[in-house]
């Protein structure tokens, strides 16, 4: 018995020890072994829990950036098209609400937004400013409007549009190349 006393009083001096050297205010008792296998794992999934977390929170964040910059994109394509075009080629119609629909075109950050304000340009503008093959794709132009939903739909409605556009209804010889060129940038 003398053996197992001596053996206990030598771990309790081992824990002592430790308190006195590490300045600790109470003794150090041991960890059960039982139950750690179940504190291991909630540690591990808590920590593989937050790594998820956190990477579902940077994709979020990636993507607004990403459709803020397409926004900003979508918003400077129309409203360069909108100021490329002579005012004598828009309906009075649409004249009187130009401010509302350049307020609008500021602030599309969406294709879907987009195609529905050049929709809005394309039928206030007058059938005198369009070329004569504008008649024959008009009605699936504005159809094809209804329904993009993408940057590449939203590209192609602007290229017909522009395309379409008589050259003496842009403000200055080099329109149509700046308005390609803005809508060749849009990713």
């Amino acid at each position: 018995m003398m053996s197992h006393k001596k053996g206990v009083d030598s771990k309790k001096a081992k824990y002592y020890s430790l308190n006195y050297y590490f300045f600790l205010p109470y003794p150090l008792k041991p960890i059960p072994i039982r139950g750690m296998k179940k504190t291991i794992i909630l540690g591990l999934f808590l920590a593989f829990a937050g790594s998820v977390q956190a990477q579902i929170n940077l994709k979020s964040i990636e993507s607004k950036a990403a459709s803020t910059a397409t926004g900003q994109e979508i918003s400077n394509l129309l409203t360069s098209v909108e100021s490329n075009i002579k005012p004598a080629a828009e309906t009075t119609d649409f004249a009187t609400k130009k401010t509302s629909w350049l307020d609008s075109a500021k602030k599309a950050a969406t294709s879907e937004q987009g195609a529905a304000l050049l929709s809005q340009l394309a039928g206030g503008l007058k059938s005198t400013s369009f070329g004569s093959g504008w008649a024959a794709i008009k009605d699936k132009w504005f159809a094809s409007a209804k329904t993009t939903n993408t940057n590449s739909g939203l590209k192609t409605l602007a290229s017909q549009l522009v395309s379409n556009l008589n050259t003496s209804s842009f403000t200055g010889a080099n329109s149509k190349t700046t308005l390609d060129g803005l809508i060749g940038a849009i990713k």
